[in-house]
């Protein structure tokens, strides 16, 4: 189970990411677990797809394929990517246990957290870090400062 967990959260998390783009994100950084970062420019033309081994970005004018073992997080920068960068204002979501952790939030960011059905589960005002309760397996939509995000609970 858990073999399968970490590509479905990536597909997701990469989706949430995509859809992000025409609110203001302008790249998405790939941090490998030796501390080296990948980022790539947002675009109509880039294309995210797995292979059994492989997380593979497609752009008009390269290809990046970075093992899935060695991803660690997916962060949205609001910086145009022209080389590897480490970025200096990101917004990180990441979901582990059925906890959601945001970090890098503006000062006062608005949070909320809806379920599928548009319910309101929980709505906060944090500055740098949110840590959410956990939550039961499901769907969720999660909105900060404006920006809605797809989170998956498995």
């Amino acid at each position: 189970m858990k073999k399968y967990l970490k590509p479905i959260l990536m597909a997701c998390a990469l989706g949430s990411m995509l859809n992000a783009n025409a609110e203001g994100y302008k790249s998405i950084i790939v941090s490998k677990t030796s501390g080296e970062r990948v980022q790539v420019t947002l675009s109509d033309e880039l294309k995210i797809t797995f292979t059994d081994t492989d997380l593979v970005i497609t752009e008009p004018e390269s290809t990046v394929s970075i093992a899935k073992s060695e991803v660690q997080e997916f962060i949205l920068s609001n910086e145009v990517a022209t080389a590897l960068t480490t970025p200096t204002a990101d917004l990180r979501l990441s979901v582990a246990n059925g906890i959601i952790r945001i970090d890098a939030l503006a000062a006062n960011s608005q949070v909320a957290l809806y379920g599928i059905g548009g319910q309101v589960i929980g709505q906060y005002t944090a500055s740098d870090s949110l840590t959410l309760p956990a939550l039961p397996q499901g769907a969720y939509l999660l909105t900060i400062n404006g920006r809605t995000f797809k989170v998956l609970i498995r």
